[in-house]
């Protein structure tokens, strides 16, 4: 009799727990967020006087399925630092899967930051927008710091070379050695090697002159200093072709005289200057 009595009492605490536990939590994955997601390649800085062609893909928040024309539509505006609009409210175009818009290289003529807000709506309950920054510089992308460690390095080793060559051409001849009486009694081929010196020489003014312009603008805020290195840029490098030609002229012009030194020093002649 006491052992059922204890069986009893524990069958009715078992079925007592099973009828009065909690029913399990039935979980539903439900996405309550609407709207239009955009992507599009992010620049942070594009070229001056370079055209760009904006791509722009739409997907739906919730669901993540892609949006395409005529379902939707999308909107692009981009303001100067001024909060003047560039363009306002331009359609962008459909495409298959995306949309595009052509931007002309006549609206980035001068290095500055922008603004831009691409909008997309289907014109019933859901949009998005997607907002954001830009610069427009005259490499067409940020100056990294591994770049200005590099010219500067260049700096160094053009201003530390500057002088030595200089002191380098002071100590080569120029000309043939002679003896007291004007006599030339030897031909100094080192005097080929100077002009090449100095030929060397010029051609680091040139890379001096494109490499400050560069950094200038790069990261000078006015153009003023770029603009009038870029200038000098130019106008050397315009020269050396000519100074080219004109080096090459004086070598042959220094090899047919020494030509004519060795004829006559082989007929005993001793010329005094050629």
């Amino acid at each position: 009799m006491g052992k059922r009595l204890v069986l009893l009492l524990f069958l009715s605490i078992f079925l007592f727990n099973i009828v009065s536990a909690d029913p399990p939590e039935t979980q539903v994955n439900v996405n309550t967020l609407e709207g239009i997601d955009i992507s599009f390649p992010k620049f942070s800085s594009v070229p001056v006087n370079e055209p760009f062609n904006l791509s722009v893909h739409a997907y739906n928040v919730s669901t993540g399925l892609q949006l395409e024309y005529p379902n939707i539509n999308c909107e692009l505006e981009i303001y100067n630092h001024t909060g003047f609009y560039l363009l306002e409210e331009m359609d962008m175009f459909p495409s298959d899967d995306e949309f595009f818009i052509y931007i002309g290289e006549g609206n980035f003529t001068t290095p500055d930051v922008y603004s831009y807000n691409i909008y997309c709506t289907d014109d019933t309950t859901i949009g998005g927008f997607i907002d954001g920054l830009f610069e427009v510089t005259y490499i067409g992308r940020e100056l990294q710091t591994s770049q200005a460690i590099l010219d500067s390095l260049m700096f160094l080793v053009i201003f530390f070379l500057f002088p030595v060559i200089i002191f380098g051409i002071g100590k080569l001849p120029d000309k043939n050695t002679k003896d007291e009486e004007g006599t030339i009694i030897r031909i100094s081929y080192l005097k080929y090697f100077r002009s090449v010196l100095w030929f060397f020489l010029w051609m680091m003014i040139v890379a001096v002159f494109y490499i400050s312009s560069s950094l200038g603008f790069a990261y000078l805020p006015e153009t003023l200093t770029a603009n009038f290195l870029f200038m000098l840029f130019r106008i050397t490098m315009g020269l050396t072709l000519p100074i080219i030609v004109v080096w090459l002229v004086w070598i042959f012009a220094q090899i047919i005289d020494d030509k004519k030194i060795k004829a006559q020093w082989n007929r005993g002649l001793f010329p005094h200057s050629v």
